[in-house]
C-alpha cells in the first residue's frame, strides 16, 4: 500500500482486534493473517468473498475498508 495513514486516531480509539476480525468475516473475508500495520490500518491477508487471494486494508476505527490487492 502507499504511504498514507489510515487513521491519526489514537489507539485507545481502535475497534478491538477480535471485533474487526468478526466484522470482516461477516462481510466474508477468510482470514489467514490479521495485524496492525506501521501505516495505522488493520491488515488482512486472506481470501475474499469471491475467494480471491486478497490482501486488504481497513481504517481501525471506523472499519471501512480502504484499499484491497486481489492477487491475479
Amino acid at each position: 500500500m502507499n504511504s498514507k495513514l489510515c487513521t491519526t486516531a489514537p489507539r485507545s480509539e481502535w475497534l478491538p482486534e477480535d471485533e474487526m476480525k468478526l466484522l470482516a468475516q461477516h462481510r466474508g473475508y477468510r482470514i489467514k493473517t490479521f495485524k496492525a500495520d506501521g501505516n495505522n490500518c488493520y491488515e488482512i491477508y486472506g481470501f475474499n468473498q469471491l475467494n480471491q487471494i486478497v490482501e486488504a486494508y481497513f481504517d481501525p476505527v471506523t472499519s471501512k475498508l480502504l484499499h484491497q490487492n486481489i492477487a491475479k
